[in-house]
């Protein structure tokens, strides 16, 4: 009963996965579930093997309490352990010897339809115990147990009944024929047979004949025998004991042992004749367990040949007695046998005849018998240390874990030894930061649990501190800026605490500006300035704790940079290039129209390029504080002469002793001459003089006095225009409008 016992937690610990996700929570009743508190060192597997048991339950710890991982369950836990799992499993175990009991007594012979009644309630429970619907198990093991009682009890009353014998199993075709009957009839199952009744297997049939004390003969298709005398004692009293095979093959099965029956002969004994001897089994060994991940399983099975073996015959059952065979393969040529099979869970037998040249099998081999697991569940995995998301400045740590006793483990994809309690344990060199354990455990079946473990190594020693080049400084970690508040960014080490107060100060007084730096070392941080000069201590703390300080300076400047220039740039000028020249108050960076120019020692000295026209010139410098100021002034560039535009006469005929108002219009950018030179005819007469500017009205005005001599048309030949940058044109005007 041990043996079944296993099987039964190994049936139960292979399917629990696939049903716990859709059935209830049970234990509703008191007597079916025992709350208990998890002590100092016991995990799930020895509150399994305690209070179940059995260690391999623990995955039903687990569902009842709704945890989804080993690692969930901590000291001082009260978790609900499911003890009807143990009263399901007793009564099954009674069931089982019940009908274990009443097959020992004759029930498959003389009560079958009972037995086979209990036989099914006792399967339907060990299905339920499969599915974990632990109170229908018990209630269908109990039921079984009543029925086995029922058939022995019958069996009993039975003893000197003249139906010794029943068709205990049939495939094909079977039938009967008794002494009063003409035609042959077919025979169910479980049918009791008479003294003289005949029995034929047809074309792929085959049937099993069982006497109460369990002595069986198995026909194979295309025979026959008649049953002389049907007794239990069979084997034991000769002269009542006694079937006659009249055509086909058929063996006697006395206590575990194959033999013939020989032809047309009646028979109380046992003849081998000419029969091959059994072959040797080979693999897989004896009360193997062989783990899959599916019931769709490939078993290979192999044996050693034997001498002049035409074929061999292949039987698989699922009892010893190979009444529920699952596989019987006749005319196998070689010496093994890998089809595919679907397997269920459970205990399988086999044995193995070899076929000799007339087609006759010999004696079955030894019967051996293997263990089908299809276990979809994955292994038990537990890491004790290091702790998730463990900060250390020891190195190496000690990686120490659990895992279920027949799984195998791996580190990095390397096996790492496993005790018999499935403690392991080994040293992990780390690296400066973060560092991953990822450990594996994998089972018979190939089922793979996968744990994950960070652990930060942050050694007592000094962490590396810089600031961005691109704050502004004076000095080495002497900061300036306008502003009240100062961004300070930089790197460290990655994930470590940052934090800075002014010196002399308690860092409460301030607020205390803190942060942590990011995965790639990156920190910011926001500084008030109280004062135009702070001098500040920033803290750099380790995940390990080992502090670092560094100090710095930030200093406020407000006040814009001046620009002052060594001479003003003309208002207007003739040459297109301009130098400008000048400095500043304080180191800045300069430009003049947009375009940066290089400053040395605080003076610069810039060629500024001019169009024609007004140019404006802007000069900026910003300090490093970003203090901005500007100056601004404008040049004209005049390479043209004044533009004439319009001329008056205050008369068109001279009459000789008038007086001749002249007035010219005319326009420049850096500005006309005062004076203008022009040229007069009054008929014969010329006349050569200047005209004044009037600045408001932009315009020439003159007086001519005419001789008295001077009479005719009036007409202005010229006038000379020129600005004051030396620009200078004559236009010929002609006659007055």
């Amino acid at each position: 009963m041990k043996k079944y016992d296993k099987v039964l937690s190994y049936c139960f610990f292979t399917g629990i996965l696939f049903f716990s996700h859709i059935l209830p929570v049970f234990g509703q009743n008191d007597e079916d579930v025992k709350t208990v508190v998890v002590k100092q060192g016991q995990n799930v597997r020895d509150l399994a093997e305690a209070y179940l048991d059995d260690p391999n339950l623990w995955m039903e710890i687990l569902r009842v309490n709704g945890l989804k991982s080993p690692a969930d369950v901590k000291p001082d836990m009260s978790l609900k352990i499911p003890v009807v799992i143990i009263k399901a499993k007793s009564e099954l175990k009674r069931a089982q010897e019940a009908v274990n009991e009443a097959s020992k007594s004759g029930a498959r012979v003389s009560a079958p339809d009972i037995i086979a009644e209990a036989i099914r309630l006792q399967n339907d429970a060990l299905a339920r115990y499969k599915e974990s619907r632990w109170d229908e198990c018990f209630q269908l093991a109990r039921s079984a147990a009543e029925k086995a009682g029922e058939a022995a009890e019958k069996s009993k009353i039975s003893e000197g009944d003249t139906g010794e014998a029943v068709l205990s199993e049939r495939k094909g075709m079977v039938q009967s024929r008794k002494p009063s009957d003409q035609v042959w009839n077919d025979l169910p199952l479980n049918s009791v047979l008479m003294e003289g009744e005949k029995v034929r297997t047809l074309s792929e049939a085959y049937a099993e004949i069982r006497f109460k004390d369990g002595k069986r003969i198995r026909l194979t298709e295309n025979s026959q025998i008649v049953i002389s005398k049907a007794q239990s004692d069979i084997t034991e009293n000769k002269e009542a004991s006694s079937v006659s095979l009249t055509k086909g093959d058929a063996y006697v099965l006395l206590e575990g042992k194959q033999q013939s029956l020989v032809p047309d002969k009646v028979q109380d004994t046992v003849s081998s004749g000419k029969l091959l001897l059994p072959p040797e089994l080979i693999s897989p060994v004896n009360g193997t367990t062989l783990f899959f991940r599916s019931d769709q399983n490939d078993v290979t099975l192999e044996w050693n040949d034997v001498a002049d073996a035409s074929a061999y015959w292949l039987e698989i059952a699922a009892d010893r007695a190979f009444k529920k065979t699952v596989l019987n393969q006749k005319g196998l040529r070689q010496s093994f046998f890998g089809e595919h099979q679907q397997l269920k869970d459970g205990m399988y037998y086999w044995r193995v005849a070899a076929v000799n040249s007339n087609g006759f099998p010999g004696t079955s081999s030894r019967v051996r018998f293997f263990r089908i697991i299809n276990d979809n569940s994955p292994p038990y995995l537990v890491i004790h240390s290091p702790m998730p998301e463990e900060i250390t400045a020891e190195n190496p740590v000690k990686v120490v874990g659990e895992a279920e006793q027949d799984a195998s483990v791996y580190f990095d994809g390397k096996p790492v030894g496993i005790s018999e309690d499935g403690i392991f344990r080994f040293d992990f060199p780390l690296t400066k930061g973060e560092n991953e354990v990822k450990i594996e455990a994998k089972d018979k079946a190939g089922n793979v649990t996968a744990l994950t473990r960070s652990v930060v190594f942050s050694p007592n020693t000094d962490v590396p501190i810089s600031y961005d080049a691109v704050l502004p400084q004076i000095a080495p970690r002497h900061f300036i800026t306008r502003y009240r508040v100062f961004n300070l960014t930089g790197e460290t080490e990655p994930k470590t605490a940052v934090s800075v107060h002014a010196e002399g100060s308690s860092p409460t007084e301030m607020g205390r500006p803190g942060c942590f730096a990011d995965d790639s070392g990156r920190f910011q941080l926001n500084l008030p300035l109280a004062q135009d000069k702070t001098r500040f201590i920033l803290s750099v703390t380790s995940p390990g704790g080992h502090l670092t300080r560094d100090a710095f300076v930030v200093e406020r400047d407000s006040h814009p940079p001046d620009i002052r220039l060594d001479e003003e740039p003309p208002d207007a000028m003739t040459v297109e290039e301009l130098h400008l020249k000048g400095k500043v108050s304080e180191e800045s960076t300069l430009s003049v129209n947009g375009k940066e120019i290089p400053c040395t020692d605080t003076k610069f000295d810039a060629l500024v390029r001019l169009a024609a026209g007004t140019n404006s010139i802007k000069i900026t410098a910003q300090d490093r504080a970003g203090n901005f100021s500007f100056l601004e002034r404008k040049v004209i560039l005049d390479q043209q002469a004044p533009n004439f535009l319009t001329f008056t006469l205050s008369a068109q005929e001279a009459q000789g002793g008038e007086s001749l108002g002249i007035t010219v219009s005319a326009e420049d950018e850096s500005g006309l001459e005062s004076s203008a030179e022009f040229g007069l005819r009054a008929g014969d007469y010329v006349h050569t003089g200047f005209l004044k500017l009037n600045k408001a009205t932009r315009s020439y005005h003159g007086t001519v006095n005419l001789p008295p001599l001077a009479k005719g048309r009036i007409g202005l030949d010229y006038v000379k225009l020129a600005d004051y940058m030396g620009n200078k044109k004559t236009y010929q005007v002609g006659q007055g409008g």
